[in-house]
């Protein structure tokens, strides 16, 4: 793996959590070579997020310049130094996120779904008069949504998605890729947009990038 001096300290790192949430941080040390990283405690929802050493995690790097890269580390140890910390061993490249697509902002909402069997052009035309049935997003970016229903359905199962983005109407034709559920009475996917209006996906881009800004103001 090649050596990468990038990374710099007090830059802005995530680690992506067993159920791909983000636990936020910050690189408080790293050697001359970028493979070594001293981070602080990652933070989720107010709470610190335990890593164990052996662990394998996924990571967004921020380089305070609006670029994110992500990487793969092992989790080496813990030290303290003024505050603890928590060692990670660099062991991928860092690979740039094309983050118009694909950033990702917690949204929860009311939406609407109905499972199809094939895609065509009627199923299309007729999208606002599908049996619809009741759900709720969780977090949404330009090539997907992550949403919340009470039936179980397959990987690779079609959907047809209806819900509101700042009071405007999103109707989207997505395909279901992963399965995140936990509780069996309630079902998480992350669906993947198959079909969405060009107009469509970039409103929900720039809603995504309008709300980053916020929170990055507030903290």
């Amino acid at each position: 793996m090649k050596a990468n001096n990038m990374m710099e300290i007090n830059n802005k790192i995530e680690i992506y959590t067993k159920n791909r949430e983000l636990a936020k941080s910050k690189i408080q040390d790293i050697d001359e070579e970028g493979i070594y990283i001293a981070i602080a405690t990652p933070i989720l929802n107010g709470i610190s997020y335990p890593l164990s050493t052996g662990d394998t995690v996924k990571c967004n790097y921020n380089d305070g310049k609006g670029n994110i890269y992500n990487f793969q580390a092992k989790v080496k140890g813990r030290k303290f130094d003024k505050i603890a910390l928590i060692t990670l061993e660099r062991e991928s490249e860092l690979q740039k996120v094309q983050r118009r697509d694909y950033v990702r902002l917690p949204f929860i909402n009311a939406m609407k779904y109905s499972p199809i069997d094939k895609y065509n052009e009627s199923v299309l035309r007729d999208i606002e008069n599908c049996d619809y049935r009741e759900g709720q997003t969780l977090d949404l970016s330009g090539g997907g949504i992550r949403i919340k229903i009470k039936e179980s359905l397959n990987i690779g199962q079609l959907v047809m998605l209806n819900t509101k983005i700042s009071n405007e109407d999103v109707l989207a034709l997505g395909k279901i890729v992963r399965d995140e559920t936990k509780n069996k009475n309630e079902y998480v996917y992350g669906v993947k947009f198959q079909y969405i209006d060009a107009k469509v996906r970039e409103n929900i881009i720039q809603f995504i990038f309008k709300n980053m800004r916020t929170l990055m103001k507030t903290k």
